[in-house]
């Protein structure tokens, strides 16, 4: 997929056209380039690769109109902490207070993919989480979503707050009262 992207860039300058498969295949790819940076460094620093470049793409694709490359993009961040050292290994703070604004942002998207997408990015947030603040956020948008109209939301939200509760119990609870 990504030499399909590059393909489609060099053709076409840029992803100015409606072309949603290219912009998902730069989703995986820059998520791959986000686990690479996990495993190989410590926690990033302002102003260095993470924060120039490869994060404000990140938060720009999660947010994409498409909901295939917004999911393809919470795909990749949620594919970060499956295996350690997982996220916790890289963002910084100020990263994963993004991240979890984001996540309560995209709780309301119209595409229920994306709501269950985000559902599935908190459990690679949660690691991360050093603060209340960071921790109620991801809660919130979990207890959110636990009572989504969509019943895919619902589950998603269900398993991936089991997923969280070992990190943040107190806040997880909240999610049990929910359902």
């Amino acid at each position: 997929p990504c030499v399909d992207a590059v393909d489609r860039l060099l053709e076409n300058g840029s992803f100015d056209g409606d072309d949603a498969d290219a912009r998902a295949a730069l989703a995986a790819a820059v998520g791959g380039f986000l686990e690479l940076l996990c495993r190989e460094r410590a926690v990033s620093q302002p102003g260095d690769a993470l924060d120039r470049a490869l994060f404000p793409l990140l938060l720009i694709l999660v947010h994409d109109e498409s909901a295939i490359v917004a999911c393809a993009a919470l795909a990749a961040l949620a594919a970060c902490g499956d295996e350690a050292p997982g996220l916790e290994k890289c963002l910084a703070p100020h990263h994963v207070d993004k991240i979890a604004l984001s996540l309560t942002d995209l709780a309301t998207s119209r595409h229920w993919r994306v709501r269950a997408a985000a559902c599935h990015a908190a459990p690679a947030l949660a690691p991360c989480c050093a603060s209340e603040a960071q921790r109620e956020a991801v809660a919130s948008l979990l207890k959110a979503l636990a009572i989504d109209a969509v019943a895919e939301v619902r589950l998603r939200a269900a398993i991936d707050g089991a997923a969280c509760a070992h990190r943040f119990a107190d806040e997880v609870l909240g999610l049990v009262a929910a359902l």
